[in-house]
Formats: structure tokens, sequence, C-alpha cells
């Protein structure tokens, strides 16, 4: 039993650093750098960090933008001064 015990204590810091090093030099993908940060926060019991989905294009950005302008008045003329 003893025996196991110093192995496993020898080979967690090399089976800890492996994932760090192959993050460290870019062997993930965005998206499973992405699928990595999600499980990260699952498993930890936070909330994942939501991230707004890329404009395609000039149009949809100029929608986005004038729907929170619009968002933002509506705001302002509801909140007594």
């Amino acid at each position: 039993l003893a025996d196991l015990a110093w192995r496993t204590v020898a080979t967690l810091p090399a089976v800890a650093l492996f994932p760090l090093t192959l993050a460290a030099t870019g062997f993930f993908t965005p998206g499973e750098r992405e699928r990595l940060r999600r499980a990260w926060h699952h498993v930890g019991g936070g909330k994942p960090p939501q991230i707004p989905p890329p404009h395609e294009t000039d149009d949809e950005v100029v929608e986005a933008v004038e729907l929170q302008a619009a968002i933002d008045e509506a705001g302002k003329e509801g909140v007594p001064q």
C-alpha cells in the first residue's frame, strides 16, 4: 500500500501538468477550449461566462446597435428623475 501511495504522489504532478502543457502550447482548438472552459465552470459549480455570438454581417451589427439604443432609450423614459 505504501508503494502505491508513493507512486501516486510521484506521478500526480506529471498528470496535472500534461493538460496545462497542451493548453500552453496551443494544442486545443478554440471549440475545444470553450468546451473545457464550460466543463471547468460546471465542475466548479460556477456559471460559465456568456459569450455573445459574433455578428456575421455589418447589417447585423447595425441592427444590434440600434436595438440596444432603443432599449436604452426606453429604459431612460421609464425611470423617474
